[in-house]
């Protein structure tokens, strides 16, 4: 009898460490995948401080092209609504690491009907441009991290009906909610990124 317990011991002891080395490999692997998306935007992102600078052959912002103008106005509401998305995300956070079901369900809920409607703004932001790729370099580039973004928010769509469903069930407690943190990385990630989309051709105009 002993033997049998001991050997039930060992092997509830392995499933356990078996499960926590899974845990740490998704949050590795959910990591190593926004670096990398991080890498890329960063690349996008100097290629738009290159070709500002050199403006080679005036391609940069040729004469004739139209400019932001009321659209800017759609980037703002885009960015303010994946802030409060972000905010109601940490409070979802917060409340699954004290175990507070409430307050998580609350964060998520809110935290994903921002990040809904941020993706149909977004949808008809770039459906709205005023120019198109072929209208300079800055028109290429801006329609690119445009198009960019517009990945990160499909891209999310899945992960946000999977945390709100189960978020809803009281599957994500403060011992088990990999859910959570992982997406989180994206998610703050992705909240970042459209901000800096829509502040760079405030401060750094495509008029020089």
């Amino acid at each position: 009898m002993d033997a049998s317990l001991e050997h039930g011991h060992a092997e509830a002891g392995a499933s356990h460490v078996s499960h926590v080395d899974d845990d740490q490999k998704v949050r590795i692997g959910m990591f190593l995948y926004v670096v990398t998306d991080i890498l890329f935007a960063l690349f996008l992102l100097i290629s738009y401080l290159f070709l500002r600078a050199n403006n080679t052959q005036g391609a940069w912002f040729p004469a004739g092209v139209p400019t932001l103008g009321g659209v800017q106005g759609i980037a703002l509401l885009e960015a303010i609504l994946l802030v409060v998305s972000g905010i109601a995300f940490i409070v979802a956070h917060v409340g699954v690491r004290g175990d507070n079901q409430t307050l998580t369900r609350i964060g998520v809920v809110i935290a994903a009907l921002g990040w809904l409607v941020a993706l149909i703004v977004q949808f008809y932001f770039a459906g709205h441009l005023p120019f198109v790729t072929t209208n300079g370099a800055f028109a290429s580039i801006y329609i690119t991290l445009t198009g960019y973004h517009l990945y990160h928010l499909l891209f999310a769509a899945p992960m946000m009906i999977g945390l709100t469903v189960r978020s809803l069930q009281g599957r994500y407690t403060a011992a088990r909610h990999l859910g959570i943190t992982t997406v989180g990385y994206f998610w703050y990630w992705a909240v970042i990124l459209g901000i800096i989309i829509w502040l760079l051709p405030i401060v750094l105009p495509p008029q020089l």
